[in-house]
């Protein structure tokens, strides 16, 4: 069992290595050819996230772009924490790097989110707190919360179940999101004190939306 063991975890560290030595060739060149969108690593052309959040139209054939991106972006923080190779760990996270600050400049031109935050875009409010969380760097903390469905968080937190005819997949990352955004500022008290005396008040709500999310979902929305 340990001779298969090792087996497959360098079978899985030899794949992990491709994988980042390939997207990082892959962002270098993109931004090399389009330095105005440095960071940006895709299988699909930027086209479509202006097609997502109202900005521009798009012939990609592709549904729901912040969704993929996201399993993108999960994937080098995941190999970052866990994978027992300081050189190709630090490789990932500069990559989720390039990437979130790419998200954080794509979404400060946003005058108005709610439009991108109609298609599926999975755990993207997740993800970018917890890079905030290994890095520090402010631009993660502000592109998540262009993620964070604050009307949808307030609506639960007050007891409301608006939950009917909610896709499921969609919207339980939501809410993972926002109880990321409460133990990341809760666990850290440099990031507490950072937070603004509004932001301090209304932390307990993402905690709270969770919570009666949970409750909800368990007591009227589960059967057998």
């Amino acid at each position: 069992k340990g001779a298969k063991e090792e087996q497959t975890k360098t079978a899985l560290l030899t794949q992990i290595r491709d994988a980042v030595e390939g997207l990082k060739v892959c962002q270098d060149a993109y931004a090399a050819a389009h330095p105005e969108s440095a960071g940006y690593v895709s299988a699909f052309r930027e086209s479509i996230l202006n097609k997502t959040d109202g900005t521009g139209n798009s012939d990609e054939n592709v549904i729901v772009p912040w969704y993929n991106l996201h399993k993108v972006l999960a994937g080098l923080i995941d190999i970052y924490t866990f994978v027992d190779d300081k050189e190709l760990a630090e490789g990932a996270l500069e990559i989720a790097e390039g990437f979130s600050e790419y998200v954080y400049k794509r979404c400060s031109r946003l005058t108005d989110n709610t439009v991108m935050l109609r298609t599926e875009y999975g755990g993207m409010n997740e993800a970018l707190y917890e890079i905030y969380d290994i890095t520090g760097n402010e631009h993660y903390k502000i592109a998540a919360q262009y993620f964070d469905e604050v009307s949808l968080f307030n609506e639960l937190a007050a007891g409301n179940d608006v939950l009917s005819g909610k896709h499921a997949n969609t919207t339980i990352p939501k809410f993972i999101g926002a109880l990321k955004r409460y133990t990341v500022m809760k666990d850290n008290e440099d990031y507490y004190e950072a937070l603004s005396e509004t932001e301090k008040t209304e932390l307990e709500k993402y905690k709270t939306a969770a919570e009666k999310f949970w409750d909800i979902v368990i007591e009227h929305h589960t059967y057998v």
